[in-house]
């Protein structure tokens, strides 16, 4: 059995690795960056879902190892846990990072959205002043009003 869990999990583990994007984001989407971010989810998911069985394989195989000594199956079980550790922070650390470029790149489109808003009132104030100077010469009151009005 101790075999048979050992080869799912590997298995497993080359799934994984095969499903890793190996190409970075270049100019993407948002649609294909949330798309990745499943993707990464998904992935974290599947790895959580067997982490039990790891540790039992790993104990098992510790278990064993108290009887016999077998410096393969030692190795074997070393690697599987290095393994198993460097794909789980690999993934963390991709999603961490996707999800933080989501946040940003969302922030970035709204305030984006506010400053062209901000940018398109000031420049119709700035033209309101532009034809109030080129009309000509006014009261010193509507001249203030107006100063008033625009600051």
């Amino acid at each position: 059995r101790l075999v048979s869990d050992y080869q799912t999990l590997y298995r497993l583990l080359e799934a994984v690795e095969g499903s890793l994007p190996t190409v970075g984001l270049v100019e993407e989407t948002e649609e294909r960056l949330k798309e990745r971010i499943e993707l990464y989810q998904a992935l974290k998911a599947s790895l959580t879902e067997h982490q039990h069985k790891l540790h039992q394989v790993l104990e098992e195989g510790k278990h064993l190892l108290s009887y016999v000594s077998c410096s393969s199956l030692e190795n074997q079980l070393t690697l599987l846990g290095e393994h198993w550790l460097n794909n789980s922070t690999k993934i963390n650390k991709e999603l961490q990072n996707l999800e933080s470029i989501l946040k940003h790149s969302t922030r970035y489109k709204l305030e984006s959205v506010e400053l062209n808003r901000w940018l398109q009132e000031a420049l119709e104030r700035l033209e309101f002043w532009n034809t109030q100077f080129v009309a000509g010469p006014q009261e010193l009151e509507t001249v203030k009003d107006q100063l008033s009005a625009f600051l």
